[in-house]
C-alpha cells in the first residue's frame, strides 16, 4: 500500500497490491501545485515529474506489469482522489507547537498536549477523505524539519504533503521548508492555504502557531 504523510505534515505510503506485477506511480505536483520553476520560462517541476512518470509507465508495461497512474495529465489530486486511484495510507504528523527549544519540561509537555488536541480535530477529516486509511502522531520536536526527518527515519513513506498557512503568515514558508524537505529523498507536494481578508486581529487573540 502506498503511504503518504501530511505535516500538517501528511506522509503517504503505498505497498504492493495483491498482484506483485501491479505498480502505482504518483508523479506528484500537478495543476496549481507547480513545484520548483525551471530555467526556461513556463517550465515547472510538475512537467518533469509527469514526463518521468510516463517514461517509467512505458518501461513497466513493456516488462509486463500492470500500471496505475495517480495522475496522467496536469491536475492536482486531493487526498480523496489519491485514495480512490489505488491503495493508500496516510499519516498526519504534527510538530510540537513550541516556538523554540528553550522550554522547561512542563512547558514542552503542555505544548505537546496542545498538539494532541489539534490532531484530534484534524485526523477525522483526513480519515474521511482517505476512506479510513489514516493515522497520526505529534512529534516531540518543535522544529518541523527535525520532526519530518525523524518520521521518515522511523517509518516507510513514499510521499510527503506539506500543508501550510497562507504566505503572509506562514513561518514554514519563510523558513523555506518546502525546499529543505525536498532533499530528503521523497516527492514533496506543498499545499498553501489561500489568503482571506479578515478584520485586524486584536492583541488578545492568539497568533497562528503552525505553518
Amino acid at each position: 500500500m502506498r503511504q503518504t504523510a501530511i505535516a500538517i505534515v501528511l506522509l503517504c505510503s503505498t505497498s504492493a497490491l495483491a498482484s506483485p506485477f501491479r505498480v502505482v506511480i504518483d508523479a506528484g505536483h500537478g495543476g496549481s501545485n507547480t513545484g520548483a520553476p525551471g530555467r526556461a520560462p513556463g517550465a515547472y517541476e510538475k512537467q518533469v515529474t509527469l514526463k518521468i512518470a510516463r517514461a517509467l509507465e512505458r518501461k513497466l508495461k513493456a516488462a509486463g506489469a500492470e500500471v496505475v497512474m495517480t495522475r496522467d495529465h496536469d491536475q492536482y489530486l486531493t487526498i480523496r482522489e489519491r485514495a480512490r486511484r489505488g491503495p493508500a495510507a496516510f499519516h498526519l504528523l504534527t510538530p510540537n507547537l513550541a516556538e523554540h527549544a528553550a522550554l522547561t519540561e512542563a512547558e514542552r509537555e503542555h505544548r505537546q498536549a496542545d498538539g494532541e488536541r489539534m490532531l484530534e480535530l484534524a485526523l477525522p477529516v483526513i480519515q474521511q477523505a482517505a476512506g479510513g486509511a489514516a493515522e497520526g502522531s505529534v512529534s516531540y520536536r518543535h522544529d518541523p524539519m527535525d520532526a519530518i526527518e525523524e518520521a521518515l527515519h522511523d517509518g516507510e513513506f513514499h510521499e510527503l504533503i506539506l500543508s501550510t498557512l497562507p504566505h503572509s503568515v506562514s513561518s514554514w514558508l519563510h523558513l523555506d521548508l518546502p525546499h529543505r524537505v525536498s532533499h530528503l529523498g521523497v516527492p514533496v507536494t506543498t499545499v498553501v492555504a489561500q489568503e482571506r481578508s479578515q478584520p485586524p486581529r486584536s492583541s488578545s487573540q492568539p497568533a497562528h502557531e503552525l505553518g
